[in-house]
């Protein structure tokens, strides 16, 4: 027969059952709020956001060298704000035996929704500001570590978006059954993968700069 448990313990473990529920509680709540404040600030801001990292996009497409960038700018198609990437090869490219040769006048155009750049940022920083904190001057170690923590953020999502739009074009044309670990990426950020990195990147953020205090 199984010893019951004893009354001490069972209070004991129901009192952290509920200082863990109402943590989680907490968390969402105060999750929910940051993104509410966030959203409405994105709403009007957004767009000069993706403006501004307009350099940052440039320079990250430049780098992979196989694009020459005719045109990169924020803009709209509809009633949605995208950000707009014309180019063209900047160099032969040979795919399936098939080669494609650059021509100045031949561009494809690539677009992402502009929320494809401030979402994650939402995401992201909501995560790490409703963590929980052992002392509030955490929240000043938590403001500095979100910097570069954002900047990885957007360099993983909205480039690669355009770039993987533009070789997808010539992979349908060449080899449509071809693995391509870029086309792969983009459809996990498309299906939630964007938000998910997001997330693990704010407990990242939240969990080095509690550690900084457990001493203090």
């Amino acid at each position: 027969m199984c010893a019951a448990p004893h009354p001490a313990e069972t209070r004991r473990l129901r009192s952290a059952a509920v200082l863990a529920h109402g943590a989680i509680l907490a968390f969402f709540g105060k999750f929910l709020l940051v993104c509410a404040v966030l959203v409405l600030a994105a709403g009007a801001l957004s767009s000069h956001l993706a403006q501004a990292l307009l350099p940052l996009f440039r320079a990250e497409i430049a780098w992979f060298g196989d694009y020459r960038i005719d045109d990169l700018s924020v803009g709209r198609e509809g009633a949605d704000q995208v950000l707009r990437l014309q180019a063209g090869l900047a160099h032969p490219l040979t795919l399936n035996g098939r080669t494609f040769t650059p021509d100045p006048r031949g561009r494809a155009t690539a677009t992402t929704l502009v929320g494809n750049v401030s979402v994650p940022m939402i995401v992201l920083t909501a995560t790490a500001l409703a963590w929980p904190v052992r002392r509030s001057r955490c929240y000043a170690w938590r403001a500095a570590a979100l910097l570069p923590a954002l900047l990885i953020m957007v360099m993983l999502v909205a480039p690669f978006l355009l770039l993987g739009s533009i070789w997808g074009l010539l992979v349908e044309v060449a080899d449509p059954g071809r693995f391509s670990p870029l086309l792969l990426w983009c459809d996990g950020l498309e299906s939630g993968g964007a938000a998910a990195i997001a997330a693990a990147l704010g407990v990242c953020v939240a969990w080095l700069t509690q550690d900084s205090w457990r001493n203090g």
